[in-house]
């Protein structure tokens, strides 16, 4: 399947969705974490050139939050 246009975007929710992250399709992607407690965007079509590293700021975001509602 394929996820974005951008091969370091595809590549990396690949990898996230192997891991057990769930992705949705709809007018965006829609990544979802592996409890199911928060999501990320996922363009399609990115046109930013920083649109991977805000990705994987989102997806560090994300990750540090469900470890911290573990607690």
């Amino acid at each position: 399947m394929r996820y974005c246009r951008d091969k370091q975007i595809d590549k990396l929710v690949a990898d996230l969705v192997r891991e057990g992250w769930r992705f949705s399709r709809g007018k965006h992607g829609k990544l979802r974490t592996p409890c199911g407690r928060g999501f990320v965007t996922v363009p399609s079509t990115p046109s930013d050139h920083r649109t991977f590293q805000n990705l994987c700021r989102d997806i560090r975001r994300q990750v540090s939050a469900q470890r911290d509602y573990g607690r």
